[in-house]
């Protein structure tokens, strides 16, 4: 066999590897979807599993009564910090119903049951958990998905400083 005919050879080897790697490719991408339907039902349900979202509001300490405000702030900062998750959540959670009900259910099973616990008044309880979820979520949202410059620079102790005012009132 003559070179041109190796040369041929080769070419011909490239461009098969090249059509089946193009080939494959949704191939691939139709059997990771598949896999999560049969799995987890939907992308969503996938992302649900994915995020796990416990705050572990109700163990906090509530006493004394005058530090709630930075107890919350702190742990709040705490779980931001520590768990990417919780921005990707915050990202889709704008979008999917799914994702807003999952953030929703932390409101209504942990932070209306300690604003409850704290507040004087049981009944004003969803109200503020909602003012103080808006605050924190606020700062979220500026610091961890927008990337705000003035949000991204403050320094933890400096947030606390800001929010803790604001999160102690919501919780007298």
């Amino acid at each position: 066999m003559d070179q041109a005919g190796c040369g041929a050879g080769v070419a011909g080897a490239a461009a098969t590897l090249r059509v089946s790697r193009i080939i494959s490719r949704p191939l691939t991408t139709i059997s990771v979807a598949v896999m999560v339907m049969r799995y987890y039902g939907s992308k969503a349900d996938l992302f649900a599993a994915a995020v796990a979202i416990d705050p572990g509001l109700p163990n906090l300490p509530l006493e004394p009564r005058e530090a709630i405000g930075r107890t919350l702030v702190r742990h709040f900062l705490t779980l931001w910090e520590e768990n990417e998750g919780l921005t990707a959540l915050m990202r889709v959670g704008a979008t999917d119903p799914a994702a807003a009900d999952r953030m929703q259910n932390v409101l209504r099973e942990q932070l209306i049951p300690l604003a409850r616990r704290v507040g004087p008044e049981p009944e004003q309880a969803p109200m503020r958990a909602a003012l103080c979820s808006s605050a924190v979520l606020g700062l979220a949202l500026t610091r961890y998905v927008l990337r705000f410059p003035a949000s991204v620079a403050l320094s933890p102790e400096e947030i606390v400083d800001w929010l803790v005012p604001r999160q102690s009132r919501f919780a007298r």
